[in-house]
C-alpha cells in the first residue's frame, strides 16, 4: 500500500513530477491515479501510475477507486483542483481534508474564474 496518493489530471507536468520522486525519493510509498493516460510508454514506465480511458465505466473505476485509496493513504496530494467530481467526493468525505495537501499548479492561479468552487460562490 502507498503511504502518499498523488492525484492529479493528465497534464505536462505530472509525468516529469513523478520521475523527479522516483529519482529522489522512495518512489514505492508514492502513487499516482491520472483521470486519463496521456500515452502507453508513460503509463507502463511507472508502475505507480494508474489511469483510467474516459469511458463512463472506466471513470466510474477511478472514482470510486480514488475514494478507496484515500481513506487508506497516509497522506493526499492533489496536483490541481480542476475536477468538480474530486471536489464533490471531498466534500462527502471531510474527515480526507486533514491529510490533503493542494499543489495548486498554473490553472489554479491564472484561471480561477473557470474553477467552480469558485463560480458557485
Amino acid at each position: 500500500m502507498s503511504k502518499i496518493l498523488h492525484i492529479g489530471g493528465n497534464d505536462k507536468f505530472l509525468y516529469p513530477f513523478a520521475g523527479f520522486i522516483k529519482e529522489n525519493l522512495d518512489f514505492s510509498e508514492h502513487e499516482f491515479l491520472i483521470p486519463t493516460p496521456k500515452n502507453e510508454k508513460q503509463t507502463t514506465e511507472y508502475k505507480n501510475i494508474s489511469s483510467y480511458e474516459r469511458r463512463v465505466f472506466a471513470r466510474l473505476a477511478y472514482y470510486s477507486t480514488a475514494a478507496i485509496k484515500m481513506q487508506k493513504a497516509d497522506k493526499i496530494i492533489l496536483h490541481g483542483l480542476f475536477d468538480n467530481k474530486m471536489v464533490f467526493i471531498l466534500f462527502l468525505q471531510p474527515w480526507l481534508l486533514k491529510k490533503c495537501y493542494w499543489v495548486m499548479w498554473g490553472g489554479d492561479f491564472y484561471f480561477p474564474e473557470k474553477q467552480s468552487w469558485i463560480k458557485n460562490r
